[in-house]
């Protein structure tokens, strides 16, 4: 089975583990994303921050805090909820929710993406609530060399409704032809920080959608142009974790 797994992440650039969580560990982590969703919405607390400088992802990143990025100020991504480490806050509300956020850091995971690249190593948590993003970011890359993130599924995301992350499967592959695609966004068209990885030289037709249920993991290699679908009444639960060669 781990070899149908590794074939398809160097293939395709992704691959879905069916039931890697419990329905119950699922529940556990859906109802403090939930709670923490709430205290978001009232303001900040001694457990939370909320980024009113407009950090970098790197700066939020590396905060041994748990910090709301609140997207959609510049014409997209309009409620969606951004909690960086969310880790902290649901350690410090219920310690025992600990070896559960560990299986995303220990175990069959690591193993996996070791066998993609030996450097990969588990970065910052996120917590993504989407709360009916009509108008996602267009679809992009996040950068040509490996990076991975491992996306968990907290609410039912079988259907377009709600919004479901996608790709174009095997563009991990393209790095030369990406590369290249940057240096025009940034050189010919005038496109400025993370805009210079947005997928000009692809078909936003050609994205698929990862259609999961709750507790289903992806492992998503981030140097696939990826993006979202529309949402159209749903909304999508999802907490991740990032692996680097940083």
């Amino acid at each position: 089975m781990e070899s149908n797994y590794l074939s398809s992440l160097k293939k395709n650039g992704f691959v879905v583990i069916e039931s890697f969580f419990s329905q119950s560990e699922c529940q556990q982590l859906e109802i403090l994303s939930r709670d923490l969703m709430r205290e978001g919405l009232l303001g900040e607390s001694e457990d939370l921050e909320i980024d009113f400088k407009d950090s970098s992802y790197n700066e939020l990143a590396e905060k041994n805090n748990t910090i709301l990025s609140k997207r959609g100020d510049i014409g997209y991504d309009q409620n969606f909820l951004d909690f960086f480490n969310p880790q902290f806050w649901f350690s410090r509300r219920n310690p025992n929710i600990i070896p559960i956020i560990e299986k995303f850091q220990n175990g069959a995971v690591p193993e996996l993406l070791k066998k993609i690249d030996t450097k990969l190593k588990p970065k910052n948590m996120n917590l993504y609530c989407h709360e009916g993003v009509s108008s996602p970011r267009t679809h992009h890359i996040d950068s040509i060399r490996n990076y991975f993130k491992v996306f968990l599924a907290l609410t039912d995301q079988t259907d377009d409704s709600c919004g479901p992350f996608a790709l174009i499967p095997g563009t991990h592959k393209n790095k030369v032809f990406n590369y290249l695609m940057c240096l025009f966004n940034h050189r010919i068209l005038g496109k400025k920080g993370g805009m210079a990885t947005d997928a000009t030289f692809y078909k936003k037709s050609k994205l698929k959608p990862m259609h999961l249920n709750i507790g289903d993991l992806l492992i998503s290699n981030q140097s696939c142009v990826h993006g979202a679908i529309p949402a159209t009444s749903g909304k999508r639960l999802t907490l991740l974790q990032t692996y680097d060669v940083k």
